[in-house]
């Protein structure tokens, strides 16, 4: 691109001044100082239109304009929907249960205010999510940084007048499975001989179950990541990166272009690679590829600028692997989508009672399931 700006500023200077020469003979000087106002202007459109306009800006910046609340809440405060406060009818305890691999996911905990003279409400451990049980039974209590965590940030927040917050935001980071819990006790006799509740916060974090691609743009190193791609990597400042489902490209980069794996190559008619996630978080932008693409034309793009002159560019692109698709195929065409059950309506009589039964058994979550129809799919299917 910057070959093709130089060669385009040349030509116009080249041109420019015969141009210059020839105007100047025709309409006379007066004339000829409007026209030259009119070709600057236009000039600089031209270039402009040209090269086009790339606003570069930190990743943390643009979670702000792209992201609202992200991930679990367990609200627990006197107005949530699972209160802990006492009930005639209703006295069992209650369980807020987190199963899940987190992309810098949040979980956010609301409780009764901690500062109410009349509360009875005890957070265990008192400075939960800092700190938590590891054995349940036990109550073994251990800071949060020895469960295996890896890259987490913690935050309270205690300005509404109602309810107090405690966020813990968690990275993919974690090369094993992490477990931990807190307990909301209101079990404290307050009303009469009626007991309040308690409430068992369960937090299960998954090792992330697809590969993670690094790409690292700073001089910062980060030891949790795979290092993957460096500056190195690039040719003529370019990288494309082939992903499979579910896999995570990790961009360590601290000023992207605020389209960032938003749009397509654009050297390339390929459709936006649809992705189900992506997060900016303080110097990184994370692509998490989705479980089923479709077309293996499609792309995302992103630019990272190191200064004015190295500005690198990263697509990432579907490694495409059909999936069998779980369901059934009633049309006689099987070039299109490999089904489980191919069953060609054409060759049942009229009143023929088909059925096509699917049956899934291996322990995935990720299966693709469909069906393909040559005639009116009733109702609106899935």
């Amino acid at each position: 691109s910057k070959r093709r700006v130089i060669f385009f500023l040349y030509s116009w200077c080249v041109c420019g001044l015969f141009l210059f020469l020839i105007m100047l003979s025709f309409f006379g000087k007066s004339r000829f100082f409007l026209f030259s106002f009119y070709c600057l202007f236009y000039f600089v459109l031209v270039i402009k239109s040209s090269l086009g306009k790339n606003e570069y800006v930190s990743p943390d910046e643009l979670n702000i304009k792209t992201s609202g609340f992200l991930g679990y809440k367990c609200d627990f405060s006197t107005e949530g929907i699972h209160n802990l406060e006492p009930d005639i009818v209703e006295r069992r305890s209650v369980i807020c249960s987190i199963n899940s691999y987190f992309i810098y996911d949040k979980i956010k905990l609301i409780i009764p205010k901690q500062d109410d003279p009349k509360s009875k409400f005890k957070l265990l451990p008192e400075n939960c999510f800092a700190k938590v049980y590891s054995d349940i039974e036990g109550h073994q209590e251990i800071p949060i940084e020895k469960t295996g965590l890896v890259e987490y940030t913690l935050e309270e927040n205690d300005t509404n007048k109602d309810y107090d917050e405690r966020i813990i935001q968690i990275s993919p980071f974690n090369n094993k499975d992490v477990e931990f819990y807190c307990i909301c006790d209101n079990t404290e006799q307050v009303i009469s001989h009626i007991d309040g509740r308690s409430a068992l916060v369960h937090v299960h974090v998954l090792k992330y179950p697809h590969n993670i691609i690094s790409v690292n743009l700073t001089d910062k190193m980060y030891p949790y990541l795979p290092g993957t791609y460096n500056k190195n990597s690039f040719v003529d400042y370019k990288l494309e990166v082939g992903l499979k489902e579910g896999e995570l490209l990790v961009l360590a980069c601290k000023q992207i272009d605020n389209k960032c794996f938003q749009k397509n190559d654009e050297s390339k008619n390929g459709d936006l690679y649809k992705t189900n996630k992506i997060i900016y978080h303080k110097d990184f932008t994370l692509f998490k590829a989705p479980i089923y693409v479709k077309s293996n034309d499609s792309t995302a793009e992103c630019k990272c600028k190191i200064n004015e002159t190295d500005i690198y560019t990263i697509t990432v692109k579907p490694d495409y692997d059909e999936k069998v698709i779980h369901g059934c195929n009633f049309s006689n065409d099987l070039s299109i989508r490999t089904f489980t059950n191919n069953m060609n309506l054409l060759k049942y009589n009229e009143n023929t009672d088909i059925n096509c039964n699917v049956e899934i058994v291996q322990p995935f979550y990720d299966h693709l399931i469909g069906i393909s129809c040559p005639g009116t799919i009733i109702p609106d299917c899935f």
